[in-house]
């Protein structure tokens, strides 16, 4: 069976990261629960992300993938 040029995989590619909109009343600790990834990991994944002032619907990188 052949496949179409357009359905082909790039195996160079890598996956995007995953990413979470924040919603009113979440946690950097409920996100780690959440996506199976410490408080500490998180904030490396965000080095511009301030803890205190962490807005709705700010992005926050959730995987490394």
């Amino acid at each position: 069976v052949e496949v179409p040029p357009s359905s082909a995989i790039n195996v160079a590619q890598k996956p995007k990261a995953t990413i979470h909109l924040i919603k009113k009343g979440e946690t950097l600790y409920q996100l780690s629960k959440r996506y199976n990834i410490s408080v500490e990991e998180l904030l490396s994944l965000n080095p511009n992300l301030v803890i205190d002032d962490i807005s709705l619907n700010t992005p926050i990188q959730v995987s490394r993938d």
